[in-house]
């Protein structure tokens, strides 16, 4: 199952699903259907408002969780909270209940419930809520400014992502943990992650998933 399959990191993320061997089917949650058409691929076109009406669907081994907004876009605090955190902490209850396995989960770099940046604040907290949750595996994934192609403009990121880069020239090991890194990395190492054998709570920041993102291929040991 994958939600946010319409942004940056879902979209790579879809696609790396749908061409992965170890996927029969995938199922893409859109609150408006993209029209897509795939063998293997299964659009549910939902409202999150009304998440009791389809929460049945919520059903499957692996979860993937690439939704995000921004405060210009939510418009307030409370509106970026209840899409970032409440939407997310009802789709994990239900996939909770339904027995589902395993949780990857687009989070950020700085993630702390007790950060001064209001961002940050939010994905610790909801790091903290799905810590707590009964899943045999949960993979956070900390990525620091996101590099590829989105419909929307985004100033600030574009502005930051120049920036990190410069600082990636000046210092390539020193500021290895800050340098951007391209969406498609960062969902193929949580499909790669997906793939592992053990249980617990796992981290990704951005320099580690810069080495573990690679396209797959028949002859990889994952």
């Amino acid at each position: 199952m994958l939600f946010g399959a319409s942004g940056l990191v879902g979209s790579h993320c879809l696609q790396a699903l749908l061409h992965h061997p170890a996927y029969k089917q995938v199922s893409a949650f859109y609150r408006q259907s993209p029209g897509l058409k795939q063998d293997k691929l299964i659009v549910h076109e939902v409202d999150m408002e009304r998440m009791d009406e389809w929460s049945d669907l919520i059903e499957g081994e692996d979860l993937f969780i690439c939704l995000g907004t921004t405060m210009s876009k939510a418009g307030s605090k409370k509106a970026f909270f209840r899409i970032e955190y409440e939407y997310l902490q009802r789709i994990l209850a239900h996939a909770q209940k339904k027995g589902v396995q395993q949780v990857m989960l687009v989070s950020a770099m700085g993630a702390d419930s007790s950060s001064l940046f209001f961002y940050n604040q939010v994905k610790g907290k909801i790091e903290e809520m799905v810590r707590c949750m009964d899943f045999w595996a949960i993979h956070f994934f900390r990525p620091s400014i996101l590099i590829g192609s989105r419909e929307e403009v985004r100033p600030m990121e574009s502005f930051a992502a120049g920036a990190g880069m410069a600082l990636k020239l000046l210092g390539p090991k020193l500021f290895s943990k800050i340098t951007p890194i391209e969406a498609e990395k960062v969902a193929l190492s949580m499909v790669k992650a997906a793939q592992g054998t053990r249980s617990g709570v796992f981290y990704y920041p951005s320099h580690y998933m810069a080495r573990f993102g690679k396209p797959y291929s028949g002859n990889d040991n994952i």
